[in-house]
């Protein structure tokens, strides 16, 4: 365990009583799962290697990428750019190789003459770290601390623009689930219309440029086993959303459409002012809020601690118009203006890995 690359090494694989092979596990830092194992009675030697990836991943107007990709990694590389120098190797020292691309998996493999097992290797130039080749992930952590009877598995990327994200592999869940969480929320509403940061998280919605039909979101979870919810706090809007596993992908479109291209449509606008208008009389009656308006009103006024957060029919329609103010323009410019990247957190939990 003094090399750095290697964060895990397994010896207890189980095997059956009459192998006689050692076999050894490696987790290596850049997330690559490996096992090896010695046969000092073998002729050949052999090596496969399995990527998550697969046709059920091919981009929806060109179908059979993966199977190309698959095809062309044997046609040249950086080190060996001759196009046959892989298969040529192999065949001069009694090797052969394949592939098959399959839905989720596509897998190399090749055998050799056992004294040309580093030869074969070294030429078998496929990958080299885990997707870091992508220059939007900066940064991927593995060694995240969890329970030891927490089986799941868990990924940490840090991207080029800013966002965190923690995805975690369950196989055995029946749902699959998401939160993003931006580090903004009621204490940075402008002075003159309290509560926008709320009505932009009940606006969100309510239709995007990729879905524009008001109830896309909403029908797509709950037509497939889901429900979603959001809160805003005094610095923190959280938006989440749970739905069967197998429509994840889909769930996660249009969750994604909230932060890159929203409509604020005009038509919503007044109905949803009344929906906000509504939670904040029924939060007249809650001890709670009372209490915690309480604290605000007596705290500092010049602290932005003293917002009203919530916003009402009065902070969000009525004066906005006595003031000339468009308060759907308002709203555009709060969602560009803080609703950036560098500013929020992601994370993600479903089957795959």
């Amino acid at each position: 365990m003094s090399d750095p690359s290697v964060k895990r090494i397994v010896s207890d694989i189980i095997r059956s009583p009459e192998d006689k092979r050692l076999y050894r596990g490696l987790e290596f830092a850049n997330g690559i799962q490996a096992i090896l194992i010695s046969d000092p009675t073998t002729d050949k030697s052999s090596a496969a290697l399995d990527v998550h990836i697969g046709s059920l991943s091919d981009p929806h107007n060109i179908s059979g990428i993966a199977h190309f990709c698959e095809h062309m990694l044997f046609l040249g590389t950086e080190k060996y750019p001759k196009e046959n120098e892989y298969s040529q190797f192999l065949s001069e020292h009694a090797g052969s190789s394949n592939a098959f691309t399959s839905g989720e998996h596509t897998n190399y493999y090749f055998d050799v003459s056992h004294e040309h097992l580093a030869g074969a290797l070294d030429r078998t130039q496929i990958t080299t770290s885990y997707r870091m080749s992508d220059p939007s992930v900066k940064r991927i952590v593995s060694d995240i601390i969890r329970s030891p009877e927490d089986k799941r598995l868990y990924r940490g990327l840090e991207f080029a623009n800013g966002i965190q994200a923690i995805l975690i592999s369950d196989p055995t869940t029946d749902k699959s689930s998401a939160a993003l969480d931006v580090h903004i929320g009621s204490l940075s509403d402008p002075h003159n219309i309290s509560g926008i940061a709320h009505f932009c998280e009940h606006m969100l919605f309510l239709g995007t440029e990729k879905y524009p039909k008001e109830n896309e979101y909403s029908q797509f979870l709950s037509e497939h086993a889901g429900s979603s919810n959001a809160f805003t706090s005094g610095e923190h809007t959280n938006y989440y959303f749970d739905v069967s596993h197998e429509h994840l992908a889909g769930a996660l479109d249009r969750f994604a459409q909230f932060f890159l291209c929203p409509l604020f449509d005009e038509s919503c606008k007044d109905r949803e002012v009344n929906a906000v208008d509504s939670e904040h009389e029924k939060n007249l009656m809650n001890d709670a809020w009372r209490l915690f308006q309480l604290e605000k009103a007596t705290g500092n006024p010049n602290h932005p601690f003293s917002k009203f957060g919530t916003g009402n029919k009065l902070t969000l329609e009525t004066r906005p118009s006595k003031e000339g103010i468009d308060i759907r323009q308002e709203l555009l410019k709060f969602h560009s203006n803080s609703y950036s990247s560098n500013l929020m957190a992601l994370c993600v939990l479903g089957r795959g890995e």
